[in-house]
């Protein structure tokens, strides 16, 4: 039913072969935030294929037609989870940073007492949950899905799902949605924290904490700006001694998100960056051209472009003979834009190219915070 509620209200694209729907693409307006700018996101939910429709290029074709429906609406840069890295480079995706996920006995947490109880919240409370999202504290790049139907089907997927809260003059303001992976002792897990400021992140640290004579793991991602290792006892001992049993402490990471850019002046125009500023020649490259019917207005980002990114950037179509010049694909570019890569790192892998000292050059004025999306979808 949360499904069926989502998808009434989503635009989706479906795929037919053989005479049938094989495929389901599911984009949804959201917002992106670039340090202090708001960009408009196409946050891509869901991907699915059939069995018999795999190597088709259903998929493909079907996300190709939603991206390039989305740029003609307006949307600055689209999103998404990944399956495994590979697949969506072939659409102009490129991978965000590594988000931890730590593994703790909630017995250990650095945290008091709760002074006051919760709220239990429930699978019916979605509405005032995906409210609670939005309002959440936000850092760079973090993404907000606008359609609170896929927050109740985020919430309706977990069978063992529940949630606790705290509320402010009846707004909720800070919650924790949990799983249950196994029975009375767990493992929890912590699918999202959202709260507006640290004094109430540290209350729902203390409310983990409350469990701890109960439950005796739980696994969370690491909030943005936040390094949840300073707030756990003895973390490596932890580990030690849960070493390849059932409640085994640590920590995992992994870059499972990915995003591309689909309005380039719009994203260049929005990147403030501090210092004298740099300008130089872009020569990009958008497989997504490739996949997308000739009737379509947009066809991907690929062309040739002078840039000057600084505290007011510029872009326009055409190169300067006397400016150096960077060359990549656009999933390789919008990883060095949003912070997730440095120029020279992608220039080993050869994502890009360009003179020795127009990377150095990068690399110093890309000196951004990492981006995390806090959402996944």
């Amino acid at each position: 039913a949360a499904m069926l509620s989502y998808l009434k209200t989503a635009r989706s694209w479906v795929a037919e072969f053989g005479g049938r729907a094989e495929s389901l693409v599911c984009p949804a307006p959201g917002e992106f935030r670039y340090l202090d700018e708001n960009l408009r996101l196409c946050a891509v939910t869901a991907v699915l294929t059939s069995t018999i429709a795999r190597k088709q290029h259903c998929a493909t074709r079907a996300t190709a037609e939603a991206l390039a429906d989305a740029a003609e609406e307006g949307a600055e840069i689209a999103g998404l989870g990944v399956f495994e890295q590979g697949f969506y480079e072939r659409l102009g995706f490129g991978a965000g940073p590594y988000e931890h996920w730590l593994y703790f006995d909630p017995a250990t947490l650095k945290a008091g007492v709760p002074n006051r109880p919760a709220r239990r919240l429930t699978k019916n409370d979605w509405k005032t949950v995906h409210s609670c999202l939005l309002n959440r504290m936000q850092g760079h790049g973090s993404c907000n899905v606008l359609q609170p139907e896929l927050t109740r089907f985020d919430m309706a997927c977990e069978p063992k799902g529940f949630g606790f809260g705290y509320y402010e003059a009846g707004e909720l303001t800070h919650h924790v949605w949990l799983s249950n992976e196994g029975g009375e002792h767990g493992p929890l897990t912590a699918n999202w924290t959202a709260f507006r400021t640290y004094p109430q992140f540290l209350e729902l640290l203390s409310l983990l904490k409350s469990v701890g004579d109960q439950f005796h793991l739980v696994k969370m991602r690491e909030p943005p700006g936040i390094q949840l290792q300073d707030f756990i006892r003895q973390p490596f001992k932890g580990r030690r001694m849960t070493r390849n049993g059932r409640y085994e402490c640590g920590a995992r990471a992994a870059a499972y998100w990915q995003l591309r850019i689909l309005d380039l002046e719009g994203c260049i125009e929005k990147t403030h960056l501090p210092g004298p500023g740099l300008s130089f020649n872009l020569e990009l490259a958008d497989p997504v051209g490739a996949l997308l019917p000739e009737s379509r207005g947009w066809r991907g980002v690929g062309g040739s472009y002078t840039v000057r990114i600084g505290e007011q950037s510029t872009i326009q179509a055409g190169a300067v003979n006397r400016l150096p010049t960077l060359q990549g694909q656009i999933g390789a570019f919008t990883r060095l834009w949003m912070g997730a890569q440095k120029a020279s790192a992608l220039c080993l892998t050869g994502a890009l190219s360009g003179p020795g000292e127009l990377i150095l050059s990068l690399d110093r004025l890309f000196q951004i915070p990492q981006p995390h999306t806090d959402w996944d979808f």
